[in-house]
């Protein structure tokens, strides 16, 4: 009893050490400009068995099932992004960006992996796993910096996307290349993970139906994680994929939510948290050395992966005529990590032969990936204006690894006289796009009084846009222009929010912000709708972040 009382004490004590230190790396990388994700994991590196080995062995291993539980809450978090109005103005171009990447990209790896093992169903199954998008690294830093905009709804698509497809290949494959007959490995797989979906949308009913019952936030808090927790335990004791279920709890709790996501924000507000543990345990788990001894193989698969990628990205941004390019989603969707690590371990014990190889080949991918994925993903974010440029002037974002090249460069022409070969950068000015929030609270036009202040209850702004069907703005309804119907019954019944909605002046997405700036003036309100050049509503404006911008 002592040694167990010994060793609870220990986890405890490490545990702590753990969250303790994850602010100063953090910290520390804010002030390199790198994401915090790449502060977590290099602490973890640094306190686990490749360091200093304070985070040891015995302690990871303590702790993989809280790690598996945090990976199936990263996935509910993805899952929770995939809004089904965003989906539809996404349409079958995102999805068939989506899945044509993937496509490509097991075309460009399988011939490198079936020459290499002549086996064809592992080859089948290594070429799904190189499509895969890290869905923790991705969604982190994505969070951290609040970017929105179309790029970022299609990459939670990707996220969502091969997710699914590698968790139904891995459990169709792997019993498969383990010997197991085709039929037989099927007929399982697909019950267990339709069973999986299933769970998911329960429990995503479950969630939104909670939110309705329990006002309380704090208890509202509880129930969501029970019913989290009794259904990713139940999933997992029938053999079923915890994964998937949270997935497509995620989806669900997102689009049925009736009281504006409570239930969800409430659920998402330990994420800090949890991403800090989560990262730091990835840290210390990564295999280094695995870069050294898988480094041939690893080259090659780094450069096909990359290249497959690309290609099946290239082929429908340019048939569809994408907001991003090929190269911006290319870099949004390098991070590898999560579901790759979980299927190397099984490839490793699996397969006879090569399966030891291999392992090293995906663990080397995944912690090369781990690091410089989610610097790509950054910058892919900057350059494409998705990170709103109030938040850039407060993180205080510069381009990745600048060392004041382009003034180094500048000088050594200078001393020449040959400065005119160089091109001269005008800085540009602040848009309305740059500031404006592509999330955010909106009404319909048959909405009645109640739900209209339902909305308002949930909203930061004290104007909320009507928006048709079809993305028209019909106007805003402000929340003092409700005193009068609020009091009255009658009109409580009567009154809906396409006849409250006032005109307002409308900013467009390349207003300079000195000219939104006097529309605010003009009109006193705390928010602005965003259209774009055909006039539907892309976003909103809220005073204080204009201000934080212009200062």
């Amino acid at each position: 009893m002592s040694a167990q009382i010994a060793h609870i004490g220990d986890t405890l004590f490490l545990l702590g050490i753990m969250l303790v230190v994850a602010f100063p790396m953090a910290e520390l990388a804010r002030r390199l400009h790198l994401p915090k994700v790449i502060g977590y994991l290099a602490g973890g590196l640094i306190l686990g068995p490749s360091g200093l080995d304070i985070l040891h062995k015995t302690f990871l291993e303590t702790l993989t099932p809280f790690s598996d539980l945090i990976f199936a809450y990263i996935l509910f978090l993805v899952g929770t992004h995939l809004e089904g109005r965003r989906l539809r103005a996404l349409g079958f171009r995102g999805m068939g960006l989506v899945l044509f990447q993937i496509l490509v990209v097991l075309l460009v790896m399988f011939p490198f992996v079936f020459f290499w093992t002549k086996n064809f169903w592992l080859s089948l199954l290594l070429g799904l796993i190189a499509a895969e998008v890290a869905p923790a690294a991705t969604a982190f830093v994505v969070e951290e910096y609040g970017a929105e905009g179309s790029m970022v709804d299609t990459l939670f698509l990707s996220l969502a996307v091969t997710a699914v497809v590698i968790l139904i290949g891995s459990r169709v494959l792997i019993p498969i290349v383990a010997g197991e007959p085709l039929l037989f490995s099927l007929e399982t797989s697909f019950w267990l993970l339709g069973l999986s979906a299933f769970f998911g949308f329960l429990l995503g009913l479950m969630m939104s139906y909670a939110e309705v019952k329990i006002r309380d936030a704090d208890f509202l808090l509880l129930a969501t994680s029970g019913i989290f927790l009794v259904g990713i335990g139940y999933t997992q004791k029938l053999g079923a994929s915890p994964l998937l279920t949270a997935l497509f709890a995620g989806i669900t709790a997102e689009n049925s939510s009736l009281r504006d996501r409570a239930a969800v924000r409430r659920f998402l507000g330990v994420a800090p948290l949890m991403y800090a543990i989560f990262f730091f345990l990835a840290g210390a788990k990564l295999h280094l050395d695995t870069l050294w001894t898988a480094r041939y193989g690893l080259l090659v698969y780094v450069l096909l992966r990359t290249t497959g990628k690309y290609l099946g990205a290239w082929i429908p941004i340019r048939k569809s005529e994408m907001d991003f390019s090929a190269w911006d989603f290319t870099r949004s969707t390098l991070t590898h990590a999560g579901l790759t690590v979980a299927i190397a371990f099984q490839i490793g014990r699996v397969v006879p032969d090569q399966g030891e190889t291999l392992m090293y080949l995906l663990l080397g991918a995944a912690a090369l990936f781990e690091v410089i994925g989610p610097l790509f993903l950054r910058q892919a974010l900057v350059d494409t204006g998705e990170v709103r440029a109030y938040r850039l002037l407060r993180k205080g974002i510069q381009p990745i690894l600048d060392l004041d090249f382009q003034h180094v460069l500048h000088e050594f022409f200078r001393e020449f006289g040959l400065t005119r070969l160089l091109r001269t950068s005008s800085q540009e000015t602040l848009r309305a796009h740059h500031v404006m929030s592509r999330r955010f609270n909106r009404l319909r036009p048959e909405d009645d009084l109640p739900k209209i202040l339902q909305v308002f209850e949930q909203s930061p702004c004290g104007a909320l846009p009507v928006q048709e069907e079809s993305g028209v703005l019909l106007g805003m309804v402000v929340l003092a222009d409700l005193d009068f119907f609020s009091l009255h019954e009658t009109t409580q019944r009567l009154v809906l929010s396409v006849d409250l909605a006032r005109p307002v002046p409308r900013v467009r997405e390349e207003d300079p912000l000195d000219m939104v700036f006097l529309k605010f003036r003009e009109t006193g309100l705390d928010c602005l709708p965003v259209v774009n050049q055909k006039g539907f509503l892309v976003g909103v404006i809220r005073r204080p972040e204009l201000l934080a911008a212009m200062s």
